[in-house]
């Protein structure tokens, strides 16, 4: 099964989220727009994973989760991965919150390596963000550089007491997630 480890966002956040993008695509062209339900902060994508190593996979990250505290999630700015220059994602930055995020996403790279439920590990580097976008191979794109030089900002601010272990099922539509497991942070058990 596809399988990824995020925090879902509450419908304040989500609803501000959409205006964003709804002012984006109207100057940008060339990007699919991620479904606004679909918006979700990913701290490990893990890929194809094993039937047998989700039970130990969901002890660990509830071990995590309780020894985690919650914290607030603010988003703001916009950037691109690879570069701003030739995109393939664009996406809000996280403000308040990114070194609780950062931390996080170490901490399960760690447990995945240290009890060998995952063995790849991430040769790329955890950066906070949002992603609103992904370039769409079949249209020309059309991206104005200052859309980055432009102070964007989510006004909602979410408190985060939980995270997940997501199912990515995908189709022709789009992809589909589930929810496996949810972990709750330390004083919300």
């Amino acid at each position: 099964m596809r399988a990824f480890v995020a925090i879902k966002l509450d419908m304040k956040v989500i609803n501000d989220l959409r205006k964003i993008q709804q002012e984006l695509k109207s100057r940008i062209k060339g990007i699919r727009w991620v479904k606004p339900e679909l918006l979700h902060i990913t701290l490990k994508f893990l890929g194809e994973i094993k039937e047998e190593d989700i039970a130990p996979l969901e002890q660990r990250l509830k071990e995590l989760g309780n020894r985690t505290a919650p914290f607030n999630l603010s988003f703001s700015s916009l950037g691109a991965f690879p570069h701003q220059g030739d995109p393939r994602i664009i996406w809000i930055g996280v403000n308040e919150g990114a070194g609780e995020l950062y931390a996080l996403a170490r901490e399960i790279d760690k447990l995945l390596l240290t009890h060998k439920i995952y063995n790849k590990p991430d040769k790329s580097k955890f950066k906070p963000h949002l992603t609103l976008g992904r370039r769409n191979k079949h249209e020309e794109l059309y991206l104005p550089c200052r859309v980055f030089e432009e102070r964007l900002v989510c006004n909602s601010i979410m408190n985060v007491k939980e995270f997940y272990l997501l199912q990515s099922t995908l189709y022709r539509s789009g992809p589909v997630y589930a929810p496996l497991k949810k972990f709750l942070l330390k004083n919300f058990n």
